[in-house]
């Protein structure tokens, strides 16, 4: 089994980026002995494209255009036939495969459903809640094509690129929705990261952005037989109270907020929603069984 490190190879392009159908448990990559790298399964699957993450002045999420019912391939994003794929693009990778837990609260006058969606372990999930908590550790798990990792084990942070800081784990890579009921109803959307180890720093150094990519498992960018796509990771942001306007494709440790709880490091970013495992039908969003996500760290 094989990594896509600083050294990315076509067996990593295998072992991270396409895990065998119907994933339910964190393991290695399809047996296949054969991956076209030009295809568009590849292609979609890289968080970055042309060495260069991708372009948020277009439509950001959606790389075909449903119309009457039905869709139509995009040319222009966020690659066409003719675009080259460089190794940059494979390097630091690794596979989430997310699930989804909803916990609801109410009083006398309002109730608040909050949902995560992401994959962190229980230590990871009483850090961002910055105090013990009721709620669970959550996800599949996260593989780096040649280690992989369930919801109580932590991923080391230069597994995927060896220039990272050796004494550092991943124990959450996960997003939050709150909505809240009443009169003048709220939506907030809060994303985090968390690290643990003597390496995790509030000043860390050793990486920038966050990419990310979402396929479904079994169909690869796109499922013909339902008509549904998968959502692509971005930040979101609430306008009225009810529209999404979508402002970024990747997360910068430079806009996240960082606090510490119990050793731990936590970087937030709110009014963003990124690690998802959600397909769209339409205009509809669709809790997808399948989908998975390409994370890359640089």
């Amino acid at each position: 089994m094989s990594k896509l490190n600083e050294s990315p190879s076509l067996d990593g392009v295998r072992d991270v980026m396409f895990p065998n159908p119907e994933e339910t448990t964190i393991s290695s990559g399809n047996t296949s002995s054969n991956v076209s790298l030009g295809s568009d399964k590849v292609r979609f699957r890289m968080a970055t494209h042309g060495g260069a993450e991708i372009n948020s002045t277009t439509d950001l999420a959606m790389p075909w255009v449903y119309s009457g019912n039905s869709y139509s391939r995009r040319t222009d994003y966020p690659h066409t036939a003719t675009s080259k794929v460089e190794m940059n693009d494979l390097r630091y990778s690794f596979r989430l495969n997310a699930d989804q837990k909803t916990y609801t609260s109410s009083s006398t006058k309002t109730s608040t459903t909050r949902v995560f969606t992401g994959w962190c372990t229980l230590a990871g999930m009483q850090a961002l809640s910055g105090a013990p908590t009721s709620r669970t550790a959550q996800g599949i798990g996260v593989s780096n094509g040649t280690n992989h990792y369930n919801n109580t084990q932590v991923m080391p942070f230069d597994s995927i690129n060896s220039n990272h800081d050796g004494n550092k784990w991943l124990c959450a890579l996960i997003s939050r929705s709150d909505s809240s009921g009443g009169l003048f109803p709220t939506y907030t959307n809060t994303t985090y990261v968390v690290f643990e180890g003597s390496g995790a720093q509030t000043t860390d150094t050793d990486w920038n952005t966050i990419s990310a990519r979402t396929y479904d498992n079994s169909t690869g960018v796109f499922n013909m037989a339902n008509a549904t796509q998968p959502a692509q990771s971005s930040q979101y942001t609430w306008s009225g109270g009810s529209n999404l306007g979508r402002t970024d494709t990747v997360l910068k440790r430079s806009d996240a907020t960082v606090t510490s709880y119990s050793s731990r490091i936590i970087y937030s970013w709110s009014d963003t929603t990124f690690f998802s495992k959600f397909s769209i039908k339409g205009t509809d969003f669709n809790n997808a069984s399948n989908a998975n996500q390409i994370i890359k760290f640089y």
